[in-house]
């Protein structure tokens, strides 16, 4: 009986053999006289054949050999027959033994499925002009956990299954393979082969060949990943060369906001790593999101840390800045996306040695303008949206031209530094008018925030992350970010859609107030708000403190001090016989006193 053909059908041998040549991943059962028992398609004749479409291969079957110098996989074949008491009775049963196979007719190997592990003799072609034994798997959808002798292969369907769970459940490698353990003997998952090894080997290939392909690296001539040639950006931001007409540096002068690039940075002290002593092998560095490793440590190395006392709250980005961890390596990582649509920049993600501190924060910065804006030639225009804006941009462009050989910004760009609208109450009175993206002209109604909600997701494979190795990890971080910005596209013409109706309605009621507050001030007034406005926002790239027009002004409350002398003033200065408080309870005692 198949327990995943539709009805589950109960066949006899021949039928069983003829349903299942195309399905040898099916589970089926037999039927012993009593119940039905767990079985496998091996034992009704059920093996793989390569390189004729499933057919068997005219020339013959190719002979087995051994070699011991080619074995780059480990043979567990002895372990699985090989086991502890009260086990061995378990083991001997039919249902646990693998397949035998005759001298030169095939070989046996363990393929992985979603379904479960199976033992399955694989008959490899023996033509004269066959292809490679790694060939011949992947032609039949079959990925091999090795190249030169492969026993151990996984189809591609179970490879696709983790990667949407991974994506979707933040599930890991370990638990997965368990899960397929367990499917395979839920009473006994321990007996089943471990491949979880080769299964992580072949998770991280799977994972590079599929970014490789969805980036156009596929199907053409041989050419070198750059950095962040791997991701995926904003469909809706400004892009010159992608959505831009060819005349749009005309309209820029016109209309500057629709050219201004908005980034939005933030810190992530959850995606941190343990020290590790092993270097794992990298195979997209830099190619996605997080930045290669060599130029980001040389840069470092030649920056220099120009450390101010602080002119606003104790922000705990400051303060564990220079806090390290013994048994971290990393101590977080630090992002930048898009502020109004919430896709990670590319080739802009740092690791965190100690803290947020000015150097990677830096590095950060630059990556995320020059990956965003075109380069040279590009938008002249950006906004930066960060939670300690009034710290970290004092010395931005000190940091950077103090290390011009790792660090630059386009020729030309203009940066205004804001605080996102949660953060900012945080921080001194003075913060709001100068660094709210509510005074900024182009920031639009955006709270620079939006990196906040996309730690949320990205948390829960941080966790997975801690124990990796320095490549895997950032490769594992780079895929959940780039699902996080295919989201973002596939979503972004609803997105823009309700924000577009609710902007109709914010408009009326804009301009409702608007007038309301223009037809109870004179046009004098009008005027001079109009070149204080004008003034203010010309002097805020030279001093900031040119923004303080927009705060409220309010009066502090006087002090015990200042109450006496007033009262003692109103005394002095008034009529009568009784003149003030004092001098009404002094006049009370001396009647008093005559009494």
């Amino acid at each position: 009986r198949c327990l995943n053909c539709l009805g589950r059908p109960v066949l006899c041998i021949e039928c069983c053999m003829e349903t299942h040549r195309v399905n040898p991943f099916h589970r089926v059962e037999q039927w012993t006289g009593d119940y039905f028992a767990s079985a496998w398609l091996w034992q009704v004749g059920i093996g793989l054949h390569l390189g004729h479409h499933g057919d068997s291969c005219p020339v013959g079957e190719e002979e087995m050999w051994e070699d011991d110098e080619e074995e780059d996989e480990e043979d567990t074949t002895e372990d699985w027959h090989t086991v502890r008491e009260p086990e061995k009775i378990i083991a001997d049963s039919a249902e646990l033994q693998r397949p035998q196979v005759m001298e030169g007719k095939g070989r046996t190997m363990s393929i992985v499925d979603v379904s479960g592990v199976h033992e399955m003799v694989v008959h490899f072609c023996s033509c004269l002009n066959r292809k490679t034994d790694f060939e011949q798997l992947l032609a039949m959808g079959i990925y091999p956990g090795s190249v030169k002798h492969p026993q151990t292969a996984f189809t591609m369907s179970v490879l696709d299954n983790f990667h949407v769970h991974n994506l979707e459940c933040k599930i890991n490698a370990r638990e997965y393979y368990q899960t397929i353990r367990r499917t395979t003997r839920p009473a006994f998952p321990h007996l089943v082969q471990d491949r979880y090894r080769e299964f992580m080997r072949v998770i991280c290939q799977w994972h590079h060949l599929k970014v490789m392909k969805w980036n156009g690296f596929g199907h053409s001539p041989y050419r070198k990943v750059s950095p962040g040639d791997l991701a995926l950006w904003c469909a809706a931001c400004p892009q010159p060369g992608i959505n831009l007409p060819d005349d749009w540096k005309e309209e820029e002068a016109k209309k500057p906001y629709l050219y201004t690039r908005m980034i939005n940075l933030d810190g992530n002290m959850k995606a941190e790593q343990t020290a590790k002593k092993y270097v794992d092998v990298a195979l997209t560095s830099g190619g996605g999101f997080l930045v290669a490793d060599g130029p980001y440590k040389e840069s470092l190395r030649a920056s220099v840390e120009i450390k101010e006392r602080a002119t606003c709250n104790n922000h705990w980005a400051i303060t564990l800045g220079n806090m390290s961890h013994k048994h971290l390596q990393v101590t977080g990582i630090r992002a930048a996306a898009c502020a109004r649509h919430g896709a990670f920049c590319p080739h802009s993600c740092v690791n965190f040695q100690k803290g947020e501190q000015q150097m990677n924060m830096d590095y950060a910065l630059v990556q995320a303008f020059w990956r965003t804006m075109g380069g040279w030639g590009g938008l002249t225009r950006g906004i930066s949206l960060y939670d300690i804006n009034c710290q970290f941009a004092v010395n931005l462009l000190r940091q950077i031209a103090a290390n011009h050989q790792h660090l630059s910004l386009a020729k030309g760009l203009k940066i205004i530094h804001g605080i996102g609208l949660f953060h900012i109450h945080g921080h001194q009175d003075s913060c709001a008018p100068r660094y709210s993206p509510n005074y900024i002209p182009g920031a639009r109604q955006v709270d620079g925030e939006v990196i906040e909600t996309l730690w949320s997701h990205l948390n829960w494979i941080a966790s997975s992350c801690r124990t990796m190795g320095n490549n895997h990890r950032a490769e594992t971080l780079d895929f959940h970010m780039n699902d996080n910005n295919w989201k973002k596209m596939l979503n972004i013409v609803l997105l823009l859609l309700k924000k577009y109706l609710k902007a109709l309605d914010g408009v009326v009621m804009s301009a409702e107030g608007f007038d309301s507050i223009s037809g109870g001030v004179s046009k004098q007034e009008i005027v001079e708000w109009t070149q204080a406005e004008q003034f203010a926002q010309e002097g805020r790239e030279s001093d900031t403190a040119s923004m303080d027009i927009y705060g409220p002004i309010v009066k502090d409350a006087p002090t015990k001090a200042e109450l006496q002398i007033q009262l003692t003033e109103a005394e002095e200065s008034g009529s009568g016989p009784i003149q003030g408080t004092a001098s009404w309870i002094l006049q009370g005692l001396r009647i008093q006193e005559v009494q």
